[in-house]
């Protein structure tokens, strides 16, 4: 009851700040991140969040839930100490933190860390058509095929969701989700 509780309280803290967001141009999150242990854990109970409100196709291995991190070791710390022996689903949560794309495959979720880069751009399409729930930086990382984008607006994060990814991915994201989200389309062209 007591993590139920804290994980809706993480959650509306982050959705509440989400639904107060105005007209103001959106900034990738690791702007606002570099060095800083709190927006760590901020990022990672985003990820947390997004991880419970995402649904996996039925055919899923059993065993634990992947969040991965790729380049971002503290964010990883952090989402690890977020975890501890929580459980999505009914499954055990386990955290990886990738210094390269080689076990992309093997993630439920999967956020890029830093800068956009050659390497994301690899990641993502090695991960196009599998259900991974991939989480980045900004609007400009959801246009170029991921799923969900963190973005701050007037010091506040909220997120993009690429409806196209989601549906190549074969996920399903709670409505409730969609709904506090920007929703937008993919601006490159898919193989």
């Amino acid at each position: 009851m007591a993590r139920t509780l804290l994980g809706m309280i993480v959650f509306v803290v982050g959705t509440t700040a989400v639904a107060a967001i105005q007209s103001a141009p959106p900034e990738p999150v690791h702007a606002r991140t570099s060095n800083d242990p709190s927006a760590h854990a901020l990022k990672a109970a985003h990820l947390f969040n997004l991880a419970r409100f995402t649904e996996w196709p039925a055919g899923d291995p059993a065993g634990p839930i992947m969040l991965c991190v790729l380049g971002d070791a503290d964010i990883a710390e952090a989402l690890d100490r977020l975890a501890g022996d929580r459980q999505i689903g009914g499954r055990d949560i386990a955290v990886a933190s990738l210094v390269s794309n080689r076990l992309v495959k093997a993630c439920h979720l999967l956020y890029f860390g830093g800068p956009d880069s050659a390497a994301h751009t690899r990641s993502l399409d090695e991960v196009a058509r599998t259900p991974v729930l991939t989480v980045g930086e900004g609007e400009r990382f959801v246009r170029q095929g991921g799923i969900v984008g963190l973005v701050v607006e007037q010091g506040r994060t909220g997120f993009a969701v690429n409806t196209d990814a989601v549906l190549r991915a074969g996920l399903k994201l709670s409505s409730k989700l969609l709904g506090l989200a920007t929703v937008l389309r993919d601006e490159r062209v898919q193989s």
